[in-house]
């Protein structure tokens, strides 16, 4: 065989990965920002209560701010849709609004749909 043959590779096939049904149903749903955005900002909040308990002087802080509260969720749709332009910016604080008011709306409605006082 001649040595500048066995040299000469050939380039690696690439393989494409197997999408199924329900992965390209999700890529679907994900695939639009908003809801994206909202999905991201609730699962957000519920990280935050996997880490309970918090440090009491933390749990004051939010407790009486809804102010730092908006900005925490602010802050994680910012770093979770880098790089941005206007529209995802007005779309993160859209989100976070909602996701504030949806968790405001939770905890203030004392009894849940079966009729069992929650506190």
């Amino acid at each position: 065989m001649d040595p500048e043959a066995e040299m000469v590779m050939e380039p690696e096939m690439v393989m494409e990965p197997q999408v199924s049904g329900f992965t390209r149903n999700l890529n679907s749903w994900f695939s639009n920002p908003t809801f994206r955005t909202f999905v991201f900002l609730i699962t957000g909040v519920w990280i935050g209560y996997v880490l309970q308990p918090v440090p009491g002087w933390l749990s004051t802080v939010f407790d009486n701010s809804n102010i730092v509260k908006f900005l925490v969720l602010f802050l994680v749709g910012l770093v979770a849709f880098y790089p941005l332009d206007d529209a995802e910016i007005r779309q993160i604080i859209v989100g976070s609004v909602i996701t504030m008011l949806i968790f405001q709306g939770m905890r203030s409605y004392p009894v849940n749909l079966t009729g069992v006082e929650l506190y």
